[in-house]
């Protein structure tokens, strides 16, 4: 039996480094804070420079003799750049990139520098510094927001998807860095679900937040529980990838228990949290997870190829952790305040086209359009968007005083709630289509027609559609795990791919 290679030092610090900034993800405010912001691209600039630095850290490259081994080496010194540059969504994430950074350096607007209150500055047009037809910004400070802050978010993200992606050639490595993410993201469910019952006044007890709907370690709850959906998503890539194994080995049993428990411990903190949006797609996925088990189990008993001796115990071991995980979930949450959350949703649909969020998605639109397709550029919808939002008075206007019978206060909308429509009203057609093509690389560079591959699918779908509803990927915390979680999916399953073709 011959000895398997050694796993290189590169890619050990790959993973080592891509995990912990992952595992971070579930620790660092959301992003939101500058300091947890540039922790994030530290970490994703890293992973990427180890992944594709000129030099050759493999053990077992060390015996061979020196001049195969200096040949061996040279090669292997090109393979991660190599990969790097082959991959179609590289050459996409960089014209993102740097149609971003053109638009920071070409500013046709800037906020009126004389006003102090940044939510009261009108915008100024300004000449811009390159030419009108190219990307262009507005000219703003970095706190609170401006396009080189968004520029941060998306290198940050980026430069750690494609490092995990090219620096990582074992399935080994790919599933540690998966494993560290979902139970540093249950062990914060759990923390969530911990300060709600504990009354907790401060996030991770440590920090205030303006928001009192606050959730584990996100000052805004919404963005908090589609992080937790992220982590069902990926936690379910792990139990069918272990499942298939256990089952291909003839073992009844394996770590594709705990994914499967980690998706319910996962599913109470998002019930608990009280989310809509997140409570809606939580439910989807977790229904859609089920279907698609039954679905595995079923096409593995008709195809033979797993004997019934290992088909029977695991479904009566899934069958008992469904029961115990959906009794404890009816015990967890509050339904009667899930209900009351929810309110009448026969109203709700009668009445969605005067809420204040599709208001503010017809304003956004309408923003967009007046700069389509290169867009008023990234980090600029709070000092553009006012314009738009005095249109209309219930949308703009905080409260109507019964008394004075008069409209008092400002409305101030830092996101659309929609950020579909905000990265169309701020890139244009030509950056949005270049970050769609950016993601697109990663989910259908390893995508094959099984179960998993559906899974993985569907939860890319319910994210973009929960983006619909919500600000959630302007998270630079949940941006950075979906892109990254994106990139090790997709690599896992190139690896699968090469791993069957050799057997």
């Amino acid at each position: 039996m011959t000895n398997k290679l050694p796993i290189p030092l590169r890619e050990k610090l790959v993973a080592a480094v891509g995990a912990l900034t992952l595992a971070f993800t579930a620790w660092g405010y959301g992003g939101v804070i500058a300091w947890s912001l540039h922790t994030m691209l530290a970490g994703g600039l890293l992973t990427i420079f180890l992944a594709t630095i000129p030099l050759s850290l493999c053990k077992h490259e060390q015996s061979e003799p020196k001049l195969k081994a200096g040949i061996k080496n040279r090669r292997s010194c090109c393979v991660p750049l190599s990969r790097l540059l082959r991959f179609p969504g590289t050459w996409f994430a960089c014209a993102f990139l740097i149609y971003l950074a053109i638009g920071a350096l070409n500013p046709a607007w800037q906020v009126d520098p004389d006003l102090k209150e940044w939510r009261l500055r009108p915008l100024l047009p300004v000449e811009p510094p390159l030419w009108d037809w190219l990307p262009t910004s507005v000219k703003s400070a970095y706190e609170p927001m401006n396009t080189w802050r968004i520029f941060n978010m998306h290198l940050g993200a980026f430069s750690l998807a494609l490092g995990l992606y090219v620096g990582l050639t074992r399935r080994k490595t790919v599933l540690f860095v998966l494993w560290v993410f979902v139970i540093n993201a249950s062990s914060m469910a759990f923390i969530a679900i911990v300060q709600h019952y504990g009354d907790a006044d401060a996030v991770l007890w440590t920090t205030k937040s303006a928001n009192r709907n606050f959730w584990g370690s996100f000052f805004y709850r919404n963005q908090a529980v589609a992080y937790l959906n992220w982590g069902i998503v990926l936690s379910g890539v792990l139990y069918f990838y272990h499942a298939h194994r256990i089952r291909d080995e003839a073992k009844s049993g394996g770590p594709h228990f705990m994914a499967f428990c980690l998706i319910g411990l996962f599913a109470v903190s998002v019930g608990l949290a009280l989310s809509r949006g997140g409570i809606l797609f939580a439910g989807i996925l977790v229904a859609a997870f089920l279907l698609l088990v039954a679905v595995d189990y079923v096409i593995a008993a008709s195809s033979g190829r797993a004997p019934l001796a290992v088909i029977i115990p695991m479904t009566l071991t899934v069958a008992l952790l469904l029961a115990v995980g959906l009794f404890q979930a009816y015990k967890s949450v509050d339904w009667q305040a899930v209900r009351e959350r929810f309110g009448d949703i026969e109203a709700t649909i009668d009445n969605a086209d005067q809420d204040a969020r599709a208001l503010s998605s017809k304003q956004t639109w309408k923003m967009a359009q007046d700069n389509l397709w290169t867009g008023w550029g990234a980090g600029s919808f709070r000092y553009v968007f006012p314009i738009y939002q005095k249109e209309i008075t219930e949308l703009y206007r905080y409260r109507y005083h019964r008394k004075k019978k008069e409209w008092i206060g400002h409305r101030f909308y830092r996101y659309a709630h929609n950020d579909i429509l905000q990265f169309l009203a701020e890139y244009g057609i030509i950056g949005s289509s270049l970050l769609l093509l950016s993601l697109l690389g990663f989910v259908f560079s390893g995508f094959r027609f099984q179960v998993s591959a559906l899974w993985v699918l569907l939860g890319t779908v319910c994210a973009a559609a929960h983006a619909f509803l919500d600000f959630i990927f302007h998270s630079p915390a949940y941006w950075c795990a979906l892109v990254g979680g994106l990139a090790l999916v997709s690599r896992l399953s190139v690896l699968k791919r090469r791993a069957e073709r050799v057997v």
